[in-house]
């Protein structure tokens, strides 16, 4: 029961927060370039969904979707964030957001022989933020770049996933 309960607000908030946004929204898809710290690994496959409301003529609602491919030591990530967005002039917006994310790394190392062989792997929700600017050059057309960052914690160390995200969108 309270679970449907949830899932009508959810849907309810969505709905009433489109009819009261529809002058001013963008959507935008683009490519995020992460990075793993401390393993020096390069993030490819990663991309980026945002969506905007504008619910005055200062201030609106930016949302943000990552979806983040690994290789080697680290597998993917999937944050999830929503925060502000101010309304500098007509072309630009800054936005801040914060949210989770969720985590799943692995490891696999030879110290030797095949009896010394090691692996680890370990699935984590954490804490995302991020920081970003909306451009918007012509009426329909948008441009966010943005950096994010999540911190993780395998075996006990500190880490941190981080990428720039450049996306191109539609406004409408």
């Amino acid at each position: 029961m309270n679970s449907i309960l949830i899932v009508m607000f959810v849907l309810f908030t969505f709905l009433a927060t489109q009819a009261y946004a529809v002058e001013e929204q963008t959507t935008s898809v683009g490519y995020t370039s992460g990075h793993f710290d401390k393993v020096g690994e390069e993030i490819p496959r990663s991309m980026n969904f945002n969506r905007y409301y504008q619910m005055s003529p200062d201030w609106g609602v930016v949302g943000s979707f990552s979806w983040l491919k690994g290789d080697k030591n680290w597998d993917r990530a999937q944050p999830l964030l929503a925060g502000p967005a101010y309304r500098i002039n007509h072309y630009f917006s800054l936005y801040g957001i914060v949210g989770i994310a969720r985590l799943k790394w692995g490891n696999e190392g030879k110290k030797g022989t095949y009896i010394d062989a090691y692996t680890y792997s370990d699935k984590n929700i954490a804490l995302a933020w991020g920081t970003g600017i909306l451009i918007n050059p012509l009426e329909n057309l948008g441009f966010y770049i943005s950096y994010k960052e999540t911190p993780i914690q395998p075996e006990n160390k500190n880490y941190h996933v981080n990428g720039l995200n450049i996306e191109i969108g539609y406004h409408f």
